[in-house]
């Protein structure tokens, strides 16, 4: 989702939630600066165990987003969702980051 589609969605008076992906590397690197500089409003770490599954999730929330373009209209907060674990016994780790208005 671009810069100008969020602002849309602000003027109609609406909210929105989006996955940041590395096709908006500038926004991603600035959450993972975030993320390294900045302590979360609150933290959820959840560990469960289903047959050859381990997986232990954190859930993130930030609202100190000064380090991101004032151009992204709107944005209150950064959700990032960290799995790391292992499957059949192998390990693996995958990161979501999400920026809302809501």
């Amino acid at each position: 989702m671009s810069k100008k589609t969020c602002k849309l969605i602000i003027s109609s008076g609406n909210d929105y939630a989006i996955a940041v992906k590395d096709n908006q590397p500038t926004l991603h690197r600035h959450i993972k600066r975030i993320a390294a500089l900045r302590k979360p409003v609150s933290r959820h770490i959840e560990t469960e165990k289903t047959r050859n599954r381990f997986t232990t999730r954190t859930v993130e929330v930030f609202d100190d987003l000064t380090l991101i373009n004032s151009q992204w209209t709107g944005i209150k907060s950064l959700i990032r969702v960290e799995r790391v674990g292992t499957r059949t016994g192998k390990a693996y780790r995958s990161l979501l980051s999400v920026i809302s208005v809501v």
